[in-house]
């Protein structure tokens, strides 16, 4: 699988601080949270789901929880090439909390983060290896700068998927590609909702992803 995500969270703190196998979802509260950020695809809650699963769900897609001090939600929806393009969403649904973010995809080599400190911007990543650096906004965090201090001419020292999965560690406490080590967090002992879409666009664009994935099997 590699390392694929797709992740967006609120909270004061940051999330790998609260994220602990005993959470238990409020499946009102979650549902909220989806139908705040996704209004338009009519969500429906299908079942519970592992965090490790949920990180990069299928179009049609969320999954969600809502936890003591945290809320989460994965969706392919949320991506954006440049994270500081959801500011203004993240404004309105954040309240007066922090948000932390992780975008990954391996297959095309991106990566992207970003932090908000009460819905202002504080730190917007995205780097690809086909265009570098796309986006590098506000106060690097301490975490980055082992990274960016090896830079080769105009393009990258280094993998974005590296810097992906550190920011990941950073915010969340686990890694899907990289070091583990005794203070990481195992996103397989931590459950979310699943919710799909009842929008028939998306109900035919999640269709059309299922019947690829299946033919890439073959």
């Amino acid at each position: 699988m590699g390392s694929k995500v797709s992740v967006l969270a609120f909270a004061r703190q940051a999330p790998r601080e609260m994220l602990h196998p005993e959470l238990v979802d409020d499946a009102p509260s979650s549902r909220r949270l989806v139908e705040r950020i996704l209004p338009d695809q009519g969500m429906e809650p299908v079942g519970p789901v592992t965090l490790d699963e949920a990180l990069w769900p299928l179009p049609g897609i969320a999954c969600a929880g809502s936890f003591e001090g945290l809320e989460l939600i994965t969706s392919l929806d949320l991506r954006e090439r440049r994270p500081s393009d959801l500011s203004e969403g993240i404004h309105r649904w954040g309240v007066d909390r922090n948000a932390f973010a992780v975008f990954m995809d391996s297959i095309v080599g991106w990566a992207a983060f970003a932090m908000w400190d009460r819905g202002r911007l504080r730190r917007s990543v995205s780097i690809s290896l086909e265009e570098g650096v796309i986006e590098d906004e506000g106060v690097r965090f301490e975490f980055e700068h082992a990274y960016w201090s090896r830079p080769v001419g105009a393009g990258l020292g280094f993998h974005p998927i590296e810097l992906g999965n550190e920011a990941l560690r950073e915010f969340f406490g686990f890694v899907l590609e990289g070091r583990w080590d005794q203070h990481c967090i195992d996103p397989e002992e931590i459950s979310v909702t699943q919710y799909s879409a009842q929008n028939a666009a998306y109900r035919q664009e999640l269709m059309r992803e299922r019947a690829t994935r299946m033919i890439r099997r073959v």
